[in-house]
């Protein structure tokens, strides 16, 4: 039976939830092989910049290499392919920065919506990194514990309000504009990584990642120069 943890409706977040799971049947979007094991395809720059804008951002809104990532807080591979992130932006943070949207695939991980209101109504006190680093930290805790609790690991002080905004789901709305983005674009699982307008599937390690990046530094450099 889908149950949810902590103070939040679980009828209106189920319809939230089934409404996620209807709207992700989406068209296979034609992918581009690349010259790794990773494929890729463009977006039209004004879908780009409808998704490059929304989220919460890491970094500079004018580094030369953008990365959006969708992500799922439930979900083992976005909180293996978390430290990869961190270790990017720690080495290149002039050169990168990072979106994170929300993409909770609630058909197989029950707790992945009241999660992502977790981390937004985190954000809404400035506490989004460290909320999105307690759930993945603890990520096999969800479902064990209240919420309460991850934004008590996460070193966030005002349980009052996070709880009211979790009970009012203040940011279902947000979540499943995300998520419908997300699908718009071909997003099929998490995490899905969109790097300058170009959307990524495939396995992506820390060497992969690296060279994404110097790859599109140097393509922006290049244009700039023209």
């Amino acid at each position: 039976m889908w149950t949810v943890r902590g103070n939040v409706d679980v009828g209106t977040l189920l319809m939230v939830s089934c409404a996620l799971i209807v709207a992700g049947i989406a068209i296979e979007p034609r992918l581009k092989r690349s010259s790794s094991s990773v494929e890729e395809h463009p977006l039209k720059r004004d879908v780009w910049n409808k998704i490059s804008q929304g989220g919460h951002r890491n970094g500079s809104a004018t580094a030369p290499v953008q990365l959006v990532v969708f992500t799922d807080y439930q979900c083992p591979a976005c909180s293996r392919f978390e430290p990869k992130l961190t270790a990017l932006l720690a080495m290149q943070r002039d050169d990168v920065s990072v979106v994170y949207r929300n993409f909770p695939i609630s058909s197989i991980h029950r707790d992945a919506v009241a999660a992502a209101l977790a981390a937004e109504c985190a954000a809404e006190q400035g506490g989004f990194e460290a909320m999105r680093e307690s759930l993945y930290r603890h990520q096999p805790l969800i479902g064990t514990k209240s919420w309460e609790w991850f934004f008590q690991n996460a070193a966030l002080s005002d349980t009052s309000r996070f709880n009211a905004c979790m009970t009012a789901m203040r940011y279902r709305q947000t979540i499943a504009e995300d998520s419908t983005v997300g699908q718009q674009i071909g997003v099929r699982g998490t995490p899905t990584i969109v790097v300058n307008g170009r959307v990524l599937t495939g396995t992506l390690s820390s060497e992969e990642l690296n060279r994404q990046v110097r790859r599109h530094k140097r393509d922006k450099a290049a244009y700039s120069g023209r």
